[in-house]
């Protein structure tokens, strides 16, 4: 067979311990073809590694035992022809250590990670809750599944990971659940981290963005914006003259989170009679900035409402909002309610 016609596929199981601690391993790895040795070291600090092979006959194939992994961390790889089938049965314990198994492709990519998301997911499904799932179901508009698991518990478990390995997490996190990506977006949020490293997570996280629930609360959850307010507004520019529906909604969202004061409330209201997109979670999203921006600075609104580009819909959708406000007064709310395009 010629070279270009094999895949070989490389199987690296890191296991990293914590001095002192002991490991206890009942795994295994059983494929088509043959295992190689196994690394281990003694010491973090090792550049020099013992070398021990452990592969048995099983009946699919082969097998390879992991309970006499000994070391501060081992290393175990093993090739495997194109189309050969590998099973990982997993029956680990390990006590205050790391284990992590991944796949990889000939040019050492992850192709297939378990252990951290897997572990994620199930937690995940631990704090469902039936009842919230079938409400958030109906007002969600995601394409998502729905779980149906509470912001407050997203938002504690987003902290325990913010704690770790967060950045192998976001790196390798599953997609399939609406509450895998919002858990994403929330730890995104909470991580502590520079200015340039988290707007490079945001920029990674909003193509995964596919409902408002996910697009406005990840944004809420951005509180380092009140801090670098300059930086920021650069950087949503290009969002908000996109021509995807939660592209703009996050930069309109952001916009009412965090921009609507003394200095930005005329640029913000210049960017959003600009907005020109017939979806209808932009135009909600719109209508909605627009009436925070009367409800903060009514003088400054009232002269833009007079005078604005808006579509009758957001138009009226902007008034029908400023007068459901419990911040606007009975008389106020009649001015406004006469104000609506026929």
């Amino acid at each position: 067979m010629r070279k270009r016609d094999k895949l070989i596929i490389s199987l690296l199981v890191i296991v990293v311990m914590i001095a002192g601690v002991g490991i206890f391993l009942n795994k295994g790895i059983s494929y088509g073809e043959f295992s190689n040795s196994y690394l281990t070291s003694t010491s973090d600090g090792d550049r020099s590694f013992f070398s021990h092979t452990n592969d048995m006959e099983a009946d699919s194939g082969k097998s390879f035992a992991f309970g006499k992994f000994d070391g501060r961390w081992s290393l175990m790889e093993f090739t495997s022809p194109k189309n050969n089938k590998i099973t990982i049965t997993d029956d680990t314990k390990i006590n205050n250590g790391k284990f992590i198994v991944v796949i990889l492709d000939p040019n050492y990519n992850i192709i297939s990670k378990t252990k951290l998301n897997q572990k994620i997911r199930e937690k995940i499904f631990e704090l469902s809750d039936e009842k919230y799932k079938e409400f958030n179901t109906k007002i969600s508009s995601t394409d998502s599944s729905i779980i149906g698991v509470r912001m407050p518990l997203l938002r504690k478990l987003a902290k325990e990971i913010a704690k770790g390995d967060w950045r192998e997490y976001l790196k390798t996190a599953e997609s399939d659940y609406y509450e895998e990506i919002m858990l994403q977006g929330i730890v995104i949020g909470c991580v502590k981290v520079d200015v340039e490293e988290r707007l490079r997570l945001i920029g990674e996280f909003i193509p995964k963005i596919d409902g408002w629930g996910i697009c406005d609360s990840f944004c809420n959850g951005l509180k380092f914006i009140k801090l670098n307010k300059e930086r920021v507004w650069n950087f949503i520019q290009p969002y908000l003259k996109s021509d995807k529906e939660f592209y703009i909604r996050f930069g309109v969202v952001v916009l009412l989170d965090f921009y609507i004061d003394e200095v930005y409330i005329n640029p913000v209201l210049d960017i959003l009679d600009k907005v020109k997109k017939d979806d209808y979670y932009v135009k909600m999203a719109v209508a909605w900035a627009v009436s925070i921006c009367y409800i903060k600075f009514p003088q400054s609104t009232m002269l833009y409402l007079k005078n604005n580009s808006l579509d009758d819909f957001t138009y009226n959708k902007s008034l029908q909002k400023i007068a459901e406000s419990y911040r606007v007064d009975d008389g106020t709310k009649l001015i406004i309610k006469n104000m609506k395009r026929k």
